[in-house]
């Protein structure tokens, strides 16, 4: 049987960029290549509903992505650019298999990228037994797709990260959502006590055995000495069928960066400059000022939390 891949070709043209003046300085691609993808090769850090990508060194004029199982049988998905073309990315249109290893063949005039990976235990039903249980997201494990060219600047802001979330009872509410309360502990060890100085939020998860997603909400925490604001934020992932760990973990939203311009930046405006010179997209917050950034945090990790979490609302 040959295989068949899900390729998605788009026309990207030009590779111009501006400096971080505004200033157009014109073609800066002198060699088109692969700059790194995930999940990475050979690893078992697949998500039954997350991306595979690839990261360029240039825009490419035309590029496919398309992911296969090791029968070869070819994965239906959405291949979509981003960061002005020097990104491609593919998410399945449905959940892939759990522990299952795939098989990802990237396509463009210059050349092709060829690697696998294997999905984790993450993806058979839980028998919806939430209630009571939390979990601690490791942040600085996952992989940053957005916004791109900050990702020495927001190492910091990561390495502070760490949030939690706890189910406060079974799914039964409407669609299938379960009470949760968001919060954040102290430090990244799975054992930290919970910070009082973050506040907590209580939505209910839409639950989807076994993943869950919160949001949209205004998050607002404070992180590497600055606040960390995401405005319609959303968290998810996916639970183990024994509920002890989860994977997939994410974090998206428009991360207002006017909080940490100074601290992980160079002044005022200089990490949405900063990004737009990588291929980014500076928009507007709530409030009409051009200051946001997506941001998307990917294939976080997560242990259990053995603790409660206190409300801690305004």
């Amino acid at each position: 049987m040959s295989l068949r891949w899900t390729l998605l070709l788009v026309l990207i043209v030009g590779c111009d960029r501006y400096d971080l003046e505004g200033e157009f300085v014109g073609d800066a691609c002198e060699e088109q290549g692969v700059r790194s993808f995930g999940p990475e090769s050979d690893s078992v850090e697949g998500y039954v509903d997350g991306p595979a990508w690839v990261d360029l060194r240039c825009a490419a004029e035309t590029a496919g992505l398309g992911t296969t199982r090791s029968d070869g049988r070819a994965a239906d998905g959405v291949t979509s650019v981003h960061h002005g073309g020097r990104q491609v990315r593919w998410r399945p249109r449905s959940r892939l298999n759990p522990q299952t290893q795939y098989r990802v063949h990237f396509e463009s005039p210059e050349g092709t990228h060829d690697w696998s990976f294997t999905t984790n235990g993450v993806g058979s039903p839980t028998d919806n037994r939430l209630a009571g249980v939390a979990f601690a997201m490791h942040a600085s494990d996952g992989r940053l797709l957005d916004p791109p060219g900050l990702d020495d600047a927001l190492a910091p802001l990561l390495a502070g990260l760490h949030p939690v979330i706890q189910f406060r009872g079974d799914p039964g509410g409407p669609e299938g959502s379960a009470a949760a309360v968001l919060g954040a502990r102290e430090s990244d060890a799975s054992d930290a006590e919970q910070d009082l100085a973050a506040r907590t939020w209580a939505p209910n998860a839409r639950w989807d055995d076994p993943l869950f997603e919160i949001g949209p909400l205004r998050l607002e925490w404070p992180v590497a000495g600055v606040p960390f604001v995401v405005e319609n934020a959303r968290v998810g992932g996916g639970l183990s069928p024994d509920v002890a760990w989860g994977a997939g973990f994410s974090l998206e939203g428009w991360w207002d960066t006017r909080p940490a311009d100074d601290l992980l930046g160079d002044g005022p405006g200089s990490l949405c400059e900063a990004s737009e010179a990588a291929g980014g997209e500076c928009t507007e917050c709530t409030d009409g000022a051009r200051s946001c950034l997506r941001f998307e945090l990917v294939l976080a990790r997560a242990t259990e939390w053995d603790g409660t979490l206190d409300d801690n609302a305004p």
